[in-house]
């Protein structure tokens, strides 16, 4: 059996998923636009002090309705072992997230989104409030890998002292910081499988660098001075009754995201090689 998650490999017993290769963001729709997106076009269309969005995050802007397009691409100058087809979970061609919901209770901002994965959707939150902003692991936003998990369930996750993207005046600020996660989760068989589900519990070290800016240029747009984001991950699954050494996640993890302020991220490249770019937008003036 295989097992997926965002930042996957397959389930064996020594061997679990990435979880997070494994990141990966809103009130009162009052305009939209929609079709090929330029950073100036964007810039000029979206005044920040007209535009009341959940937490007053600009990074990833959060208004119901908002929509992004993400199409597979091969990064040019990276070349790709097709045995790794083998390995690794199959890219999406397009991924489409759409913020469905957002709620307030209790100084904390629910945001709801819908995500599409050629047709597999699932939903996702982000928790947002002055001092975090924790995005739930089966996003595209967590990590830059589409789709959630298949037969695995968290049945609790936290993020220990650090959240998902740091924030101020709504936009990334660095240099750096931790994610670190620890999670327990629970195998969830498929119908007719009669054997016992695994469960145990999952310990991830997450470091996020602020890496200086690139032109991203894409069927979405040209986006100049988008600032680069890479994610380092380190871990290890430990099953319950533990074994005498616990599954390290495979070494040399890095992902990275390309973000445009009040667009919200534009690229991704992943640990798997995939790339995705924004190809298109549906964005609240």
């Amino acid at each position: 059996m295989k097992v997926r998650h965002p930042g996957v490999i397959p389930l064996t017993r020594h061997s679990f998923l990435s979880f997070g290769l494994s990141a990966g963001l809103s009130v009162g729709l009052a305009a939209s636009f929609v079709g090929t997106l330029t950073w100036a076009d964007a810039a000029h269309a979206q005044p920040a002090a007209k535009a009341t969005k959940a937490c007053g995050v600009t990074a990833i802007p959060l208004q119901v309705g908002n929509e992004w397009t993400y199409a597979a691409v091969a990064m040019p100058g990276r070349a790709v072992d097709p045995s790794d087809a083998k390995k690794y979970p199959k890219q999406p061609a397009k991924v489409v997230i759409t913020v469905a919901g957002i709620e307030t209770q209790n100084g904390v901002t629910t945001v709801t989104l819908s995500e599409d994965a050629d047709g597999h959707k699932i939903s996702t939150t982000i928790a947002c409030s002055a001092t975090k902003f924790d995005i739930s692991p089966d996003s595209f936003f967590f990590a830059g890998e589409p789709g959630g998990s298949f037969n695995v369930a968290f049945t609790s996750f936290e993020h220990k002292g650090g959240t998902t993207l740091k924030l101020a005046g709504g936009r990334l600020q660095g240099p750096d910081w931790r994610d670190d996660i620890v999670a327990k989760w629970k195998q969830t068989p498929s119908t007719g499988t009669d054997r016992a589900p695994w469960i145990g519990s999952l310990e991830m070290e997450r470091h996020y660098v602020l890496a200086g800016t690139d032109n991203i240029a894409s069927t979405g747009g040209v986006f100049n001075g988008a600032q680069k984001l890479t994610l380092e991950i380190t871990g290890r699954v430990i099953l319950d009754p533990p074994d005498a050494n616990p599954a390290e996640l495979p070494a040399g993890l890095k992902n990275t995201f390309w973000f445009a302020d009040t667009i919200g991220i534009v690229q991704v490249s992943n640990s798997y090689n995939h790339v995705y770019q924004l190809a298109n937008t549906k964005l609240a003036k």
